[in-house]
């Protein structure tokens, strides 16, 4: 029982930290790689080299991949997307490392690869043409947790994080509310800090929804992407 207390309080640096989820990271990644397939969405774009990810409310995906496609046309670029996909999840991965611990050790770097390797996200990276913006969403909703909520210049830095988030992959809505419950057990239930940090980023996080009903409603033109505010009738 010693001996698995002294692995479990093993502390690692920051760099060997970052080299373990981004290992954890590649070999969650390698057989969806090897696999090389088209999966559902991936057949028909591979067909038609259409985007389409505006009109489910996710115009930055349509900008990422035209960025790697040169050009307004959907082309498969893989397997870039995924391999770059591995280094973004590792450093998600250590992103929220720092935001559970304040130290790397044996018990917190397991959990935070756990977030990056859960069977529940085999299924986004399998996309050829989406997990790169997936991949990114996650990213960019976990930093948003992670920027010291302390000055007004921060605040915007967690509402554009959010945001693009959103207009990456809609589906990482939760991410963000998940985590402000995780940090507030983290502070004295009885305190006032307690009630502050609750208010400050709910807030925050209100605002950034707004913010992207309305960006949204300039490009959605499907039931798929408008379920999130039912906004209109549904078929």
């Amino acid at each position: 029982m010693n001996y698995l207390r002294f692995i479990s309080d093993s502390k690692f640096s920051n760099k060997n930290s970052f080299l373990l989820l981004l290992s954890a990271s590649a070999l969650f990644m390698l057989p969806i790689i090897n696999a090389n397939i088209y999966y559902v969405d991936d057949i028909s774009r591979a067909q038609t080299n259409f985007l389409g990810w505006s009109g489910l409310g996710r115009p930055v995906s349509d900008i990422l991949l035209m960025i790697f496609s040169l050009g307004r046309r959907a082309v498969d670029v893989s397997p870039l997307p995924q391999i770059l996909s591995v280094f973004i999840n590792a450093v998600t991965a250590y992103v929220l490392l720092k935001c559970i611990s304040k130290e790397s050790t044996v018990n917190s770097v397991l959990i935070s690869a756990i977030a990056i390797s859960s069977p529940l996200y085999i299924q986004n990276m399998v996309y050829r043409y989406d997990s790169l913006s997936m991949s990114l969403a996650v990213l960019f909703s976990v930093y948003a947790f992670y920027i010291p909520f302390v000055k007004y210049r921060n605040i915007i830095i967690v509402a554009v994080s959010l945001v693009l988030s959103f207009c990456l992959y809609q589906a990482t809505m939760p991410i963000f509310p998940i985590l402000i419950m995780l940090g507030a057990f983290k502070l004295n239930k009885e305190s006032k800090s307690f009630l502050t940090f609750i208010i400050k980023w709910a807030i925050v996080y209100l605002t950034s929804l707004l913010a992207y009903k309305v960006i949204s409603g300039f490009f959605v033109t499907s039931t798929r992407g408008d379920m999130i505010f039912f906004t209109r009738e549904l078929d």
